[in-house]
């Protein structure tokens, strides 16, 4: 059985993995999307923050980040870049798309629905960047 415990960790590595792999996406695009891509990395970061907290009020191991993430693809150029970005934006929404489904109290479930909301949004924005379909049927799938 998957318990909130299960969740929280689950969301907060694929939050971890954002914050690792988004400065990579600000290297490579172009500068107009600097600002998105920094802006992308703090929501992130918040999170992580958010998801340890959570964990260490329950008194659970905050398990530490990886030290490093294998890409899904080369990351060569501003193209390249901004489909890492929906990429990771998808990842993440599985996270939390876990963390619904594993939550034992209302009240999580609803802080994790919002934030898969807001992860399947920014993924969309992305996809408008690189001209892909806008919208998943199931974000998180």
């Amino acid at each position: 059985m998957t318990t909130t415990l299960d969740g929280l960790k689950v969301a907060l590595s694929a939050e971890e993995a954002a914050v690792w792999a988004y400065p990579l996406v600000g290297a490579k695009v172009s500068t107009g999307y600097q600002s998105v891509v920094a802006k992308a990395h703090g929501v992130h970061q918040m999170r992580v923050a958010e998801l340890s907290g959570r964990l260490a009020a329950l008194r659970a191991d905050v398990p530490d980040p990886a030290a490093a993430y294998s890409l899904p693809f080369p990351v060569t150029n501003s193209a390249s870049a901004i489909k890492l970005a929906v990429h990771l934006e998808d990842g993440v929404s599985a996270g939390w798309r876990y963390l619904v489904a594993a939550a034992e109290t209302a009240e999580l479930r609803r802080y994790a629905v919002a934030q898969l909301a807001a992860c399947a949004l920014q993924s969309m924005r992305w996809r408008g960047r690189a001209h892909l379909t806008l919208t998943q049927a199931f974000p998180g799938t």
